[in-house]
């Protein structure tokens, strides 16, 4: 089994979460609806630098848009991405 805790917004939250050695890390960011648990590509980026070896990060989105993806990717430098909601092929 692998287990990813997602919705982390800060460093100290991100520490807590790395404390129980998760397989991977999700950030929320390029949402479609309001969460409290959204942060900012800049956000991500930073935190996904602190992510050890070993710990995948993962960008959450809702985006749909293949050039909002394509950016959004950019800016956070995550590469390993969960598509939420309603994609189509």
């Amino acid at each position: 089994m692998k287990v990813k805790i997602c919705g982390i917004k800060t460093l100290e939250e991100l520490k807590i979460v790395l404390a129980s050695d998760p397989d991977a890390v999700g950030f929320i960011c390029g949402v479609t609806h309001k969460s409290e648990d959204a942060i900012s590509p800049k956000e991500v980026k930073y935190l996904s630098k602190h992510v050890p070896p070993f710990v995948t990060p993962v960008l959450v989105t809702h985006l749909t848009s293949l050039g909002d993806l394509l950016q959004t990717i950019t800016a956070t430098q995550v590469l390993t991405v969960q598509l939420q909601g309603d994609i189509s092929p």
